[in-house]
């Protein structure tokens, strides 16, 4: 399984751990670096609004979960995460901008700023 057909398996981005594994099984990578790469792939495409804020946070939703049963937490995929978990409530009274504006779009534009393998 690629990438791209791992990313495209659900319109929701409910993502299977099977899927993940088999994606990782497919890559030739460590199971650090695939889910870097899925995490990396999913803020690249969040950032350049190829995969909306719903889709990308069940992909990671999903991602985070796959990664802490095998007990393996990578920094990089771990700030995408938080990034995406950011956008999921309404603090106090913040409604406007929404809260995926306002933390998880420039957390997103950050950790893509920073990232020294792009």
């Amino acid at each position: 399984m690629t990438l791209d057909e791992l990313l495209d398996v659900s319109p929701v981005g409910a993502i299977s751990h099977q899927d993940i594994a088999a994606y990782h099984a497919a890559s030739g990578l460590t199971l650090v670096e695939a889910l870097d790469a899925i995490a990396r792939s999913v803020a690249g495409r969040y950032n350049a609004r190829m995969v909306g804020y719903s889709k990308a946070d069940a992909i990671m939703n999903g991602v985070f979960a796959f990664a802490a049963t095998k007990g393996i937490i990578p920094p990089f995929m771990f700030s995408v995460f938080q990034a995406f978990d950011a956008g999921e409530f309404y603090p106090g009274t913040v409604r406007d901008p929404s809260p995926e504006e306002l933390f998880t779009r420039p957390l997103i534009s950050a950790i893509l700023a920073n990232d020294k393998t792009v």
